[in-house]
């Protein structure tokens, strides 16, 4: 499954997302805070700026879960990225991004680059059945 255009659009004009990811009931969500995303090559990307011992990482990558883009909510999985050339660009996005060089530090250097996601829109009918009535190709209604 990929982000659709128009959706692509709204997540480059958004400042933040709401990051949800499951706690391992995968049912509840341990964090729901907002996160600096970028997207590059119509992917969604985001980093911890904790490294990968943060609840996020640990969470979405083992659990999935949900991200929230002002009223429209996604259920995806997260997948975690070590491909040097993809871990560049997606530091190039967010140096190219920061509003200010603190901001560009955090998420450019040290532990935040280990513990780098993408985000992937959950299909309908994954093996998640207990969001089927809720989800039809990933977007709740």
């Amino acid at each position: 499954m990929t982000w659709t255009d128009e959706e692509i659009k709204q997540l480059e004009a958004a400042s933040t997302i709401q990051n949800k990811p499951f706690g391992p009931d995968k049912a509840t969500f341990t964090e729901d805070n907002p996160v600096w995303e970028v997207v590059v090559d119509g992917r969604l990307y985001t980093r911890g700026g904790n490294g990968t011992a943060s609840r996020w990482y640990v969470s979405g990558t083992k659990n999935g879960g949900h991200i929230r883009l002002g009223n429209q909510e996604y259920a995806v999985d997260y997948r975690a990225v070590s491909d040097p050339a993809e871990v560049q660009a997606v530091t190039d996005a967010y140096q190219a991004r920061a509003t200010s060089a603190s901001s560009a530090t955090r998420l450019t250097m040290g532990r935040s680059v280990s513990s780098m996601w993408s985000y992937l829109p959950r299909a309908a009918g994954s093996s998640w059945l207990r969001l089927e009535s809720l989800f039809q190709v990933g977007r709740v209604r």
